[in-house]
């Protein structure tokens, strides 16, 4: 089978820029890096050799670039993260481990080139649809995704507010197993005016087996995203999201010993909104899951085989900005995160709810440079807690 590799996206993507570069003359070129460090994490917990333990933190290096033009958008993203080997649970459990690591825990990049104003090409191009980010923790519902961040895509713009978008995952030409079938993704967005936009994306048509992070074979089936962005009223945004069967569930990546407080579940219902009046800006977001996993089903995703552990999670977040001074903006954030099933065995209580909360101040040195401290503290159940101090440095043009 002939393999679709990146170097070949590369290359027609060169192809393609030049054909573009020829052709115009007006475009935006974009950079931001963020250097940022939770500085030292001091933890409480039982069932370790000690009750407490400070250790650094580590410290992430972030960049982005963007080339953005009438025919041609491009972008690129490194993140680079530099952390004690001595991890939280070594340092709790008196473990002599020393040394340092410095690796490259992100990276992504994309490419749309449009020969015409109704049809682009895509690789890597992932395209979300409206109503399916969630504004406090930033990020956007992995199943809001109708083309593709792993192959190419063909996206359609046939009338002013709706985009038909369609993706094929690259791993679909370079696995033999018969079980792999091809990850194919489809949806639409459509936004009218100021007042609303909806969208459905709909992911694994096929209902493919994939490789996963470690080389095995990872059963998958068809994901269906329904959102919705309601903007009618005047400095308000509603985001409205139902997801189906939703394989990933929505990875917060909470540190570890969190992660049975993801929320992971078959059917998945979100919200999220903003709301902004002068220098007060709002936030929330929610999310939680029912209808879990049947574990009668031989078929069914490996990640819901202990259905009981993944009923009824839940997530709540709320941010709160206030514009101090036009440098200066003073801020809290908490989240909240509740396993209600109570099955989980990583604490010693069984601990079902996890509850963070975090002021900082920002102050913007002028366009380009923004600067950030703040103290997070995390507790889940009685035998966890912890404290960082987060600060970081933004640099924008």
């Amino acid at each position: 089978m002939k393999v679709f590799n990146a170097v070949k996206i590369l290359s027609a993507a060169c192809l393609f820029a030049g054909i573009a570069f020829a052709q115009e003359k007006d475009y935006e070129v974009s950079f931001s890096n963020e250097l940022s460090s939770d500085t030292i994490t001091y933890t409480k917990a039982k069932g370790h050799e000690k009750d407490s333990a400070t250790v650094f933190a580590g410290a992430v290096e972030k960049a982005e670039a963007s080339f953005e033009s009438e025919k041609l958008s491009l972008g690129v993203m490194g993140e680079w993260t530099f952390e004690p080997v001595k991890s939280v649970e070594d340092a709790l459990d008196d473990n002599d481990v020393k040394g340092n690591q410095f690796t490259l825990t992100d990276h992504d990049w994309f490419i749309e080139f449009r020969p015409i104003k109704e049809l682009a090409i895509g690789w890597n191009d992932d395209l979300f649809v409206s109503g399916s980010s969630l504004p406090v923790w930033d990020d956007d519902i992995k199943a809001g995704n109708y083309t593709t961040n792993d192959g190419i895509a063909i996206i359609a713009r046939p009338v002013e507010g709706l985009t038909i978008g369609a993706g094929l995952d690259q791993s679909a030409f370079s696995l033999d197993d018969d079980d792999f079938k091809p990850v194919i993704n489809f949806g639409a967005n459509y936004e009218y005016q100021d007042m609303f936009a909806a969208g459905v994306a709909v992911q694994n048509v096929a209902g493919s087996a994939i490789e996963n992070d470690d080389g095995d074979k990872e059963l998958r089936k068809l994901t269906v995203g329904v959102f919705a962005s309601i903007t009618a009223v005047e400095n308000l945004t509603l985001n409205l999201g139902y997801t189906h069967n939703d394989y990933e569930g929505i990875d917060f990546g909470l540190v570890n010993p969190f992660e049975n407080f993801n929320i992971i579940g078959q059917n998945v219902a979100t919200l999220g909104a903003t709301y902004e009046a002068g220098p007060l800006s709002l936030a929330a977001d929610m999310a939680f899951n029912f209808n879990g996993a049947d574990d009668t089903d031989e078929e069914g995703l490996e990640a819901f085989a202990e259905s009981d552990e993944n009923k009824y999670d839940a997530y709540f977040g709320l941010r709160a900005e206030y514009a101090v001074t036009e440098q200066i903006t003073a801020g809290v954030t908490g989240l909240v995160a509740l396993d209600l099933s109570s099955n989980d065995d990583v604490f010693e209580d069984k601990a079902d709810l996890y509850f963070a909360v975090g002021p900082a101040v920002k102050y913007a040195l002028n366009d380009n440079n923004e600067f950030s401290l703040g103290v997070n503290f995390e507790k889940a159940g009685s035998d966890y807690q912890a404290i960082n101090v987060p600060i970081s440095w933004t640099y924008n043009f």
